[in-house]
């Protein structure tokens, strides 16, 4: 299935707005199909659409890259520092004729073909410029001599199998336009063969350019690639994913407070599987992944396994691990949310209330809520709850602040500890559930407790 060259593969993303999912899970493809073959995985900036791409916007998927460690393993190439490169390989192709000055304006083709090139509707070029080219000082497109056939165009593609498309579908398409930039179907071929490139692997919306692109491999004498079109992400209603239903840049996911190897695992798991497994390391990852098990059919965005796969990755990290990288990587400063309490309380709190949440973000508004008096529905108050919170302060203020001493109390009185519980934790947190009352007293200090527990006596 895979050729005898040594494995390369690339991600090549444009630096015209921040790395979003569908590019990351590309990128994880990539990455793991190359780790798993001993292979090297590298990245591309495709910047030669000069107006669009910016530095901010390059550095914002670096960083997005560097976040969830799916760094290059060679220095990151630069599309447009090879534009030299690319002139050389234009003029060779039009010494050798097989690509050709195009002086048609738009108004001469609209005359001529009946509709403008502008629209969205494919109208095929009539090779006018190839045949009757007559120089001169006007505007001009450089176009490529797609060759002919009489059947079809055909290529395998490692995920759907034998792809065919009708010669109808195809022209003597424009390689540099009139500006003078060349345009993506010719550099994508010249850069993927100055790189090496074995294998590429991209999203499904490029498998019509894959016919244009091995012919200009072809002509520019470059060893073709194996090609491999992953499916889209979907919606829920089996739609194009939007902003809407998940469609966010890496930025965004990390602000939310998901873990990078959360949402690696998530989008690993998005037209990809191995039997019924969900949560997966890194290295089993790399160890299980084959093109073969990628389906052909698209994958739906589920936002909520995605809460699930993130909030198990969070249950099984330490709280000190957790406290680092919230203070580092996100820059939640607990000196701020809760003064009072040193680095050992903070860790207590994240650990009892990482089992309760589904990001990070939601993990913090957990914690600064506890720290705060937190604010009491009035509708749980009864005069029942009233009565047993006073109880309980007196108790504490009698015998001490501690669980025993509750259970204790709860015998005397013939109620289930339950009852009593369910006062305290109110009192404590503010609503019905949470963690268990011992693990919160653990946290507050004693004065905390009496103080919340009398806040209920003033509803």
């Amino acid at each position: 299935m895979y050729t005898s060259r040594p494995i390369r593969v690339r991600f090549a993303p444009s630096p015209t707005g921040h790395l979003h999912v569908g590019g990351l899970r590309t990128a994880l493809f990539n990455y793991l199909f190359a780790k798993h073959n001993n292979g090297t995985y590298l990245l591309r900036c495709e910047d030669t659409d000069i107006e669009r791409s910016s530095k901010t916007f390059f550095d914002s998927q670096m960083n997005s890259f560097a976040w969830v460690g799916l760094m290059p393993d060679e220095p990151v190439v630069i599309q447009s520092s090879r534009f030299e490169e690319h002139k050389k390989i234009i003029n060779k192709l039009l010494a050798e004729k097989k690509a050709y000055k195009c002086f048609c304006s738009e108004q001469e083709l609209e005359q001529r073909l009946g509709k403008s090139e502008s629209e969205q509707h494919f109208v095929k070029y009539d090779k006018h410029c190839l045949t009757k080219q007559k120089e001169n000082n006007g505007a001009y497109v450089i176009r490529f001599c797609m060759p002919e056939t009489a059947d079809a165009y055909e290529f395998d593609d490692l995920i759907r199998g034998r792809v065919c498309f009708t010669p109808n579908q195809f022209d003597d398409f424009i390689i540099v336009r009139s500006d003078g930039i060349p345009v993506y179907n010719l550099v994508v071929v010249i850069d993927d063969a100055f790189m090496n490139i074995s294998h590429v692997i991209r999203g499904e919306e490029h498998i019509s350019n894959t016919p244009k692109q091995i012919a200009l491999y072809h002509a520019c004498d470059y060893q073709v690639p194996q090609f491999a079109h992953l499916p889209m992400i979907l919606s829920a209603n089996g739609q194009k994913l939007s902003k809407r239903d998940g469609a966010l840049s890496v930025n965004e996911y990390k602000d939310m407070g998901y873990l990078p190897h959360a949402l690696l695992n998530y989008l690993a798991r998005l037209g990809w599987a191995h039997k019924d497994q969900e949560i997966f390391s890194l290295e089993e990852l790399i160890t299980y992944f084959s093109l073969e098990a990628v389906g052909k059919k698209g994958a739906i965005f589920d936002p909520l396994k995605l809460d699930w796969i993130n909030s198990t990755y969070m249950k099984a990290t330490e709280a000190s691990v957790l406290y680092t990288y919230m203070q580092e990587s996100l820059q939640y400063n607990f000196t701020t949310i809760c003064p009072n309490w040193d680095m050992k309380t903070i860790e207590r709190a994240l650990h009892i209330f990482k089992e309760r949440v589904n990001t990070l973000k939601e993990l913090l508004n957990e914690i600064e809520s506890f720290y705060k008096d937190p604010i009491l529905d009035k509708r749980y108050v009864t005069e029942q709850m009233k009565h047993h919170s006073m109880l309980i302060r007196n108790t504490f203020l009698k015998e001490g602040v501690s669980i025993l001493n509750i259970k204790n109390k709860a015998k005397d009185l013939g109620v289930p500890m339950i009852t009593l519980a369910q006062t305290l934790r109110f009192a404590l947190l503010g609503k019905m559930d949470g963690p268990g009352v011992s693990e919160l007293l653990a946290i507050l200090s004693d004065q905390q407790v009496l103080h919340r527990l009398e806040r209920i006596q003033s509803i």
